[in-house]
């Protein structure tokens, strides 16, 4: 969330300048239902949600879209370590 966030503020000018321009934040399906083991992760993509639905609704009128794409789980140490512990306390 912290580097969308930065991310969208220093170019954020320059889209506005121009008066069109497309934003698209990468978020995880952890973003729109919390799961056990995952409090701050799953707290950092509800909150980059909040935050594109709100940049939104603020740069609309400069023509400017802002969105959210959802991936699906990807093979990665922590999601290896979650399903571990998933498995092991659901057997």
């Amino acid at each position: 969330m912290k580097g969308a966030f930065l991310f969208t503020k220093a170019v954020l000018p320059y889209i506005i300048k121009r008066k069109s321009g497309d934003i698209v934040n990468v978020n995880s399906g952890v973003g729109k239902a919390g799961f056990s083991n995952l409090l701050a992760y799953c707290a950092s993509k509800f909150g980059l949600l909040g935050l594109t639905e709100s940049l939104a609704l603020e740069v609309d009128r400069y023509n400017i879209r802002v969105m959210t794409i959802f991936l699906g789980q990807v093979a990665t140490k922590m999601w290896q370590d979650f399903d571990h512990i998933y498995y092991e306390k659901n057997k």
